[in-house]
């Protein structure tokens, strides 16, 4: 049984000055995370959308960071460049302008930063290095906030360098120097987006980078900063944190940290909407933290307190977190040991807040078809593992799904780096018995050598390179088949030519995974049918992909269980 700790004093006063500006509590989507929310059937999407942006209403996010996509793989999947190569231009690609502008349409206030987490092959010249040609990179960071403003009608607020990866200096100052020429001197730089405070050092010592970087953004700080980073007076946010599951014990961790960053003198710009809400819903970026001491701080008994008040002090916010360790734990970084005990606090309103009679309480209680898509969209319910797969049309009447990605970009997973394939995954991670239907094109200029249809695919994210599952490769121009217990075709179940059945553009393919055997047919005619090897994941995503980088199509891609015909997908394109 824990003991009721002493009552404290806690004065709340603004008279000896404010702490630092609040500039807001975000989200992040990243990865491809959000892809799928494009594909949710209404109401339920803008029930959603209205939890994460609508003001005063569930998360009510200040922020919203979105990756530039650079057609590799960051963590979850890809998402698609607006410059595949240095002459191609499109604004329409991915998901992440459609949901900066459902934000904006919910809370015109809300910010918008960028960040970019892989490129495309060509950003480094075919050197693996981004910075390779500073000038080069800066455009191409440029050229996505130009196409914000002029095609979307969006301004953005920040733009971070590389998440996770090496910053370059150079690179910085071009980039300030660009933005400022074309009219964009409002978009404000955030350094370095990384997981230490290096850049700290960097800014201490170079004053024309001092002049250029306006953000210290650090990655899982811990609640925790450097006395020198406070000292150079630049906002410092937490640019990711949250790192943990989805329960409860990760709404504490979220609970917590949202607190503590600030009490520590760390950083503050941070999914549990709940928690979200008790900072989020009573206050706005440009309010002000009361000082350490004066309404900021540790409590005895364990747990914390921060106070934000309004320009011109008409409003104030208090929120007190008392998150036990057990129910608090972040994934990173590790967190000490620490206790928290029953203690009753009593707040003294001083300075501006003298004449408040009553305070607001609120408490935390917790309860347990493709013929209609646009060109360059992505299709329903897919998932770009590697390479980046778009509708486009061959006519007027047809669409069809096209892998886009010509050469190896530069990524954010250095595993990428293992596999010159591309794959799209869909479905339920538990299918097991599946038949998968499609018909691919082969392009003739910048083509892939071969396509692939898989089921059973057990390896996805960063870890793409080691699927193994049931892949039917097909190369049309040497008119072969393999089926492979892999992704990178190694092991070799069946394989063989067939000139009669194999034509050299235009082809369909079946492949049926039922009751132990697995079949694989090109025009109905079959090419194979082989019992699974013993060794085959039993169960799996569906997929499918180009052996290389290169262009292919896929007209249609129908999914059913063989012992029942109703289809699970069938995403016709015409």
């Amino acid at each position: 049984m824990q003991a009721c700790h002493a009552s404290d004093l806690i004065l709340l006063d603004d008279t000896v000055g404010l702490g630092r500006t609040f500039d807001g509590v975000g989200g992040l989507s990243a990865g491809g995370i959000s892809k799928l929310l494009m594909d949710y059937k209404e109401p339920q999407r803008t029930d959603i959308l209205n939890y994460l942006f609508k003001p005063g209403f569930g998360a009510s996010l200040h922020v919203l960071k979105v990756e530039i996509g650079g057609d590799a793989q960051a963590a979850d999947a890809t998402e698609a460049s607006h410059m595949h190569n240095s002459s191609d231009l499109n604004y329409n690609r991915g998901f992440e302008w459609w949901l900066m502008k459902e934000a904006k349409s919910r809370n015109p206030d809300i910010k918008l930063y960028g960040l970019p987490w892989d490129f495309p092959g060509w950003v480094g010249n075919g050197t693996g290095n981004p910075y390779s040609d500073t000038s080069r990179l800066a455009n191409y960071i440029l050229k996505w906030v130009l196409g914000a403003k002029t095609h979307h009608g969006l301004d953005i607020d920040y733009v971070g360098i590389w998440n996770e990866k090496p910053y370059n200096i150079s690179y910085m100052k071009i980039l300030r120097k660009m933005l400022d020429d074309n009219g964009f001197e409002k978009t404000r730089i955030v350094a370095a987006d990384g997981i230490d405070w290096t850049i700290m050092n960097d800014v201490m010592r170079d004053a024309e980078l001092d002049s250029v970087v306006d953000v210290l953004g650090i990655h899982y700080p811990g609640t925790e900063s450097p006395a020198a980073a406070v000292e150079l007076g630049k906002p410092l946010w937490s640019s990711e944190d949250y790192s943990t599951y989805d329960n409860d014990a990760g709404g504490g961790c979220w609970a917590r940290i949202l607190n503590q960053n600030y009490v520590a003198d760390a950083a503050f710009l941070a999914l549990l909407p709940f928690f979200y809400a008790h900072t989020c819903q009573f206050s706005a970026p440009g309010w002000s933290y009361l000082r350490h001491g004066y309404g900021v701080g540790k409590l005895d008994g364990g747990g914390s307190i921060v106070s934000l008040v309004s320009p011109g002090a008409s409003d104030l916010t208090i929120v007190i977190e008392t998150m036990s360790q057990e129910h608090s734990k972040c994934i990173r970084p590790t967190l000490p040991s620490y206790n928290v005990t029953k203690q009753n606090i009593t707040l003294q309103l001083m300075g501006s807040f003298v004449d408040v009679q009553e305070l607001q309480v609120w408490y935390t209680k917790l309860q347990a078809n493709s013929d209609v898509m646009n060109d360059s969209s992505n299709a329903p319910y897919f998932m770009a593992q590697q390479g980046v797969f778009e509708v486009v049309s061959v006519s007027d009447w047809e669409k069809h799904l096209r892998q886009t990605v010509l050469e190896m970009p530069i990524p954010w997973c250095p595993t990428t780096a293992n596999l010159n394939a591309t794959m799209n995954v869909i479905g339920n991670y538990k299918w097991a018995d599946i038949y998968i239907r499609t018909e691919i094109m082969m392009v003739p200029v910048n083509g892939s050598d071969g396509v692939y249809i898989a089921a059973r695919i057990n390896s996805t994210g960063c870890q793409t390179y080691l699927a193994r599952g049931l892949f039917f490769f097909l190369f049309p121009n040497d008119q072969l088949f393999l089926l492979t217990k892999d992704i990178a075709g190694n092991e070799i179940i069946k394989g063989g030519r067939n000139t009669a059945l194999i034509d050299k553009t235009d082809n369909m393919l079946d492949l049926l995974v039922y009751k132990g055997y697995v079949s694989g047919k090109v025009n109905k005619g079959l090419l194979f049918n082989v019992s699974i090897p013993p060794d085959t994941p039993a169960n799996g995503f569906v997929g499918l992909g180009t052996d290389s980088y290169g262009y292919a199509d896929f007209e249609y891609f129908d999914i059913s269980d063989p012992s029942n015909p109703t289809l699970y997908f069938s995403p016709e394109s015409d």
